[in-house]
């Protein structure tokens, strides 16, 4: 017995997506909540560690941690809700306070890893978006 999320429902197949456009938002969609469950349990549970890799000390700890909360909650619905473009929106709207927050922590810190974070979440936007756009225009 496979106990792979794909087997278990949580991660959409997309082979009976037609629409290349709507296949390309779906795979999009899959990815960034992975990713975002991954970033968002190793800041939730050890915020600390996660920030450390990026130069920023550990009195961040619960501004990184709430980042992860908000990332675990996103994914979740991202994974397992129907349809999922509100998810993707809401993800959109989370990037840009989480990539200043991130600067701001960068500026203060002298933590110079966390520009290219933060200038990558706010790049990956507009990405959310379009996805977001064709998902919900097929209701997905």
């Amino acid at each position: 017995m496979s106990c792979s999320p794909f087997d278990r429902g949580l991660v959409p197949q997309v082979d009976h997506v037609a629409d290349p456009a709507e296949r390309r938002a779906v795979t999009a969609a899959t990815g960034v909540g992975l990713i975002t469950l991954g970033l968002g349990a190793a800041l939730a549970v050890a915020p600390r560690a996660a920030g450390g890799t990026l130069g920023v000390p550990g009195d961040a700890d619960v501004g990184l941690r709430v980042v992860g909360i908000v990332d675990l909650a996103i994914a979740v619905g991202l994974l397992a809700a129907r349809p999922r473009w509100p998810w993707l929106l809401a993800r959109a709207a989370a990037n840009p306070p989480t990539a200043a927050y991130l600067a701001a922590l960068g500026r203060r810190h002298r933590a110079t890893r966390l520009y290219p974070v933060a200038a990558f979440i706010a790049a990956v936007t507009a990405a959310d978006l379009h996805a977001c756009l064709v998902l919900r225009a097929s209701d997905r």
